[in-house]
């Protein structure tokens, strides 16, 4: 028995260093440079980054599961969309 906690946690992680990185390049900014800062203003920045890339995990992890439920055909919470 293999434990993919500890894969998952680090695939976690990675994916939210890109989605961090991600944000910070769209600003014009380098990730490694704002990481290094002890500007307040790159601090600020770089707390918005991270809650930018805690948004997506959610989103990521609510898809996985939604899938997930489909592919288990757990499809009774499911409702069409209004028209």
């Amino acid at each position: 028995m293999t434990n993919d906690g500890g894969l998952m946690q680090d695939r976690t992680a990675q994916l939210e260093t890109e989605f961090i990185n991600e944000y910070l390049v769209r600003f014009g900014h380098d990730p490694e440079v704002v990481r290094r800062s002890d500007d307040p203003k790159m601090r600020t920045l770089l707390r918005e980054a991270t809650l930018h890339a805690s948004g997506q995990l959610a989103t990521v992890a609510a898809r996985a599961r939604l899938l997930e439920d489909m592919q288990h055909g757990n499809t009774g919470n499911l409702r069409r969309p209004r028209r």
